[in-house]
């Protein structure tokens, strides 16, 4: 599985460089199992068991060595200065995609790091590198739900995600002029309040003017355009707002109501290498 196809990272496709994945050495049938952890715990003297305070997955992203190798012919010098600007040039995290069934809508976000340049009698064939994810997940593509805006009405948003920490989720809105006051809340847990709107009293509550926003959960960023909006010396709480993984209900409250309310998340899968 996942040898003999191709790839696409950073955006560019291996066809344009007649590049596939290969087994070149007798690890194929040993590769990283995925969303792997670190215990987080400690111990207390005379005290048997050991304290659990959870589990550190940033300590253990997905990584393991590839083989990427030109089947067909021996690679010119100069394609072969350009494959390596394009597989270790870059600067920060990339989307890299297999052509594999099995991985259809997955991806991973990662950076290759290089290993050694693969050479036969007829000259450069390919180049073994390590890849490096972010996390210990897979992702797969955005989950877009519009949320309901009625009166006591909730949207139910069950998420089949195999990590089982918080997660981040972007909401969309848009705020008439005439919105006084509004809040989002997931009802499972805790009802934990993103953050309000009051014009009534601009003293304990953020007034901003109406308009179109985006608001990034896990950064506490809200935006309007290109431009972010303080949040700094709310007197009202701002939490971070999060999913989990199983069952979540969103309320959104609102005087007078808001439009156009949309949240999106990106699920994550332990899948492992290949």
């Amino acid at each position: 599985m996942l040898r003999g196809c191709n790839f696409t990272y950073a955006g560019i496709d291996s066809r344009d460089y007649n590049l596939e994945l290969y087994y070149l050495d007798d690890s194929w049938n040993r590769v990283t199992t995925g969303g792997d952890f670190e215990l987080v715990s400690d111990k207390i003297p005379y005290n048997p068991e050991t304290i659990l305070y959870g589990l550190d997955y940033s300590a253990n992203p997905i990584q393991f060595d590839v083989e990427i190798f030109n089947p067909y012919s021996p690679i010119l010098q100069d394609d072969f200065f350009e494959i390596k600007e394009w597989l270790f040039g870059q600067d920060g995290w990339k989307v890299f995609t297999v052509e594999d069934d099995n991985f259809e809508g997955l991806y991973l976000n990662c950076l290759l790091t290089p290993n050694e340049d693969v050479i036969d009698t007829t000259g450069y064939r390919g180049l073994k590198c390590t890849l490096t994810n972010i996390s210990p997940f897979w992702y797969s593509n955005d989950r877009n739900i519009e949320l309901s805006k009625a009166d006591n009405s909730t949207t139910v948003i069950d998420i089949d995600s195999h990590c089982p920490s918080k997660i981040y989720p972007i909401i969309e809105f848009n705020v008439p002029a005439n919105t006084r006051k509004l809040s989002f809340k997931n009802t499972v847990n805790g009802e934990v309040s993103i953050f309000e709107i009051d014009r009534t009293d601009t003293s304990k509550y953020l007034a901003i003017p109406s308009g179109d926003y985006i608001f990034d959960t896990k950064y506490c960023i809200l935006k309007s355009g290109n431009n972010v909006v303080p949040l700094s010396g709310l007197k009202t709480d701002v939490d971070l707002f999060y999913l989990m993984k199983g069952t979540n209900s969103i309320e959104v409250l609102g005087v007078n109501g808001i439009s156009n309310p949309t949240i999106s998340y990106t699920p994550m899968y332990r899948v492992g290498g290949f």
